[in-house]
């Protein structure tokens, strides 16, 4: 706490022509006066209007006036419900350059102001470079704009905005070359998913972050996984004219083998170290035990070893319904410890396979464009079904998916905005239906127009690290 203890005095005027204009006239003698305006001025000091007044022509230092921002945009100077309620807030995620500049004048100005301190925790990330470990600059052109590794971009079109507005311009002929050379196809479509994921992994205590867009291909490839695990899932336990579903898939007796009992002790743990990671804001702990046990235990392993006994004959129905119990319970709780870091997918993966929409959520895009506003992501993962995940085949163990199908159908409503239908707003997805119906919680009513539900709307452009 260096930057708070050892203070100094700073410059807080800038010659610029936007930003807070410093409130201080200068009468012909050069002698100063402050107030909120002029008219504020001559009464508190008795000038007459015949003295004349000139207003200081510089700006206030722009980290000066950001450091009311805690309390300014809930209605500071007033007191407002939203000041009463939010103010002081939580937690503040910022990078470690601008702990001077931004944080401890934030403090300041909060004890100043206010008389209470902003926020008791401070998230410092890394700062994100480019695969060579340069500072991205628009100077250097080797900026990457985060939604064209979302949506990808053309060649041509990447060289025309990295080229375009150049301080230095001469240097336009050599940042095409480098582009040219570095991307020669462009960028490809990687998906909003698979970049939170990459950050979230990358999320180390190191101060720099080396972005690699290899990796993001890796964490694309991982997305892919998951999604036709959550297919695989879905086609055990929704049945067919051949084999109908099981209509006491929660409800009744099962049987478990060691591999049930296995994949659910693995999913104890793995929920364990995600749950304490997030709590130590080690993101890329939780990322890295997520991804390891979804590819390594549940994919290569779990899925495999469900296999023969769904397919086999001479399985009793007690052993497949316990096989496809386990697929449920535990696709919906990694379902859920992902939603966090890649909230499209975990939505959209597990949406019907009879959905209208199912065209446009393949593999390839997946996580792009296929899923519902995430603002509520706190209530989500405060209510993950893992807290009472202590025994593996325990009737405990199976009773929270009953409550998290209710926790997903009990969302506020709105109308569809293509056929005026009402809808839920949260997810409303088949697995949610399986698990409601079979532990007799209500289904959730999800609009089956031919248009594109409410969720599949572009997010507005806007993006974060964490």
């Amino acid at each position: 706490f260096e930057w708070m203890r050892n203070i100094k005095d700073w410059c807080i005027s800038r010659q610029l022509w936007w930003g807070h204009r410093i409130p201080a006239w200068y009468d012909d003698a050069g002698k100063i006066y402050v107030g909120r305006n002029e008219a504020e001025v001559r009464a508190k000091h008795g000038l007459a209007a015949s003295v004349t007044l000139r207003q200081d022509e510089d700006v206030l230092d722009t980290w000066f006036s950001s450091g009311l921002w805690p309390f300014s945009t809930l209605g500071w100077p007033g007191k407002t419900p939203e000041l009463e309620h939010f103010y002081p807030t939580s937690v503040l995620v910022t990078g470690f350059d601008i702990i001077f500049f931004w944080v401890a004048r934030m403090i300041m100005m909060g004890i100043k102001f206010t008389g209470q301190v902003p926020f008791r925790e401070v998230y410092v990330h890394g700062l994100v470079r480019d695969s060579e470990g340069q500072k991205m600059s628009k100077s250097k052109g080797n900026v990457i704009d985060p939604l064209d590794v979302v949506d990808g971009i053309l060649l041509e079109a990447l060289v025309k905005r990295r080229t375009t507005g150049l301080m230095q311009p001469h240097l336009a002929p050599s940042i095409e070359k480098a582009t040219r050379k570095a991307y020669p196809d462009g960028i490809p479509a990687f998906g909003t998913d698979a970049l939170r994921f990459s950050f979230a992994s990358l999320a180390t205590q190191s101060a720099d972050i080396r972005f690699d867009l290899q990796r993001v291909a890796g964490y694309r490839n991982f997305c892919n996984k998951l999604w036709n695990a959550s297919r695989f899932v879905l086609m055990m336990v929704e049945g067919s004219e051949e084999q109908p579903a099981d209509p006491l898939l929660m409800t009744g007796p099962v049987e478990l083998s060691a591999a049930d009992r296995w994949i659910a002790s693995r999913l104890g743990q793995t929920l364990t170290e995600v749950d304490a990671a997030f709590r130590d804001y080690r993101f890329d702990f939780a990322a890295t035990a997520l991804y390891e046990f979804t590819w390594y235990s549940f994919c290569d392993w779990y899925l495999e070893l469900t296999k023969p006994v769904l397919q086999a004959s001479e399985s009793s129905d007690a052993a497949r319904r316990g096989a496809r119990r386990t697929l449920v319970t535990s696709l919906e709780a990694l379902l859920r410890a992902l939603h966090p870091i890649m909230p499209f997918i975990t939505e959209s993966g597990s949406a019907s396979r009879r959905s209208p929409a199912r065209a446009r959520c393949r593999p390839r895009t997946v996580g792009t464009r296929s899923s519902s506003r995430t603002g509520r992501v706190a209530r989500i993962t405060r209510a993950m079904p893992w807290r009472n995940a202590t025994s593996p085949g325990s009737s405990r163990w199976y009773s929270v998916s009953g409550r998290s199908a209710a926790k997903w159908t009990s969302a506020p409503r709105a109308s569809c905005p293509y056929c005026s239908r009402t809808q839920r707003l949260r997810t409303s997805t088949a697995l949610a239906n399986i698990v409601a119906s079979s532990s007799g919680s209500p289904a959730s009513n999800r609009c089956e127009c031919s248009a594109p539900p409410k969720w599949h709307r572009p997010r507005p452009r806007h993006w974060s690290v964490t």
